[in-house]
């Protein structure tokens, strides 16, 4: 058995340990293609077919599985969420506090808008995500939106052992500039904020 078939056990084992509900199938496609990506293979879609190790079946048919998997809901934020805090767990608790940024990214692909707002946290100049909501429309996010993106980040690290004395603060730019989004942080949450007002 090779170190790569050792990861991607280890790997669908830790999914059953954080109960991410996910089935066998779906278990060990995220596996493989965590370890792909893990292992340097590139975020392209023929490039983690090719990974894939079934090695007799065409590259086109894994391209085709691949396609399915990541468009099924199957796999969402809410179920990854808590895998992604087992794993970052080393290098989040040694920080002295925890960092969540609020952002918003937009491109538009074969004429659809593509909208994604995520909650990354930072780690020593790096943004790694941790939740995110996808629309597809053009505009600016609302407050309904930045609240239904930070509340499950939130509640997850609050129930998290080793981060309940480290502090928490949420920085955002001027998109989310609102006063009303850091008095909901404070009441509903206890954290500090930290906004770029426009003015």
């Amino acid at each position: 058995m090779t170190n790569f078939d050792q990861f991607t056990q280890t790997l669908q084992q830790l999914f059953v340990d954080v109960h991410a509900g996910l089935s066998l199938p779906v278990r060990r496609m995220l596996a493989l293609l965590t370890a792909s990506l893990l292992d340097g293979t590139p975020a392209h879609l023929t490039a983690l077919a090719e990974a894939l190790p079934d090695v007799e079946t065409d590259t086109n048919v894994k391209a085709q599985r691949v396609r399915r998997f990541l468009s099924t809901p199957k796999i969402s934020p809410q179920r990854v969420l808590p895998v992604f805090l087992f794993l970052l767990r080393p290098l989040l608790q040694a920080l002295p506090e925890l960092i969540l940024a609020m952002d918003r990214t937009t491109w538009k692909k074969r004429q659809r808008h593509v909208n994604i707002l995520m909650v990354s946290v930072y780690f020593e100049g790096r943004a790694i995500p941790l939740f995110w909501i996808v629309w597809d429309r053009g505009g600016s996010s609302s407050y309904a939106q930045w609240t239904a993106v930070l509340s499950p980040v939130i509640t997850a690290l609050q129930k998290q052992a080793w981060a309940t004395e480290i502090p928490i603060i949420v920085v955002a730019d001027r998109e989310f500039a609102s006063p009303r989004l850091a008095q909901w942080l404070k009441q509903t949450y206890h954290l500090e904020s930290v906004l770029r007002l426009k003015r």
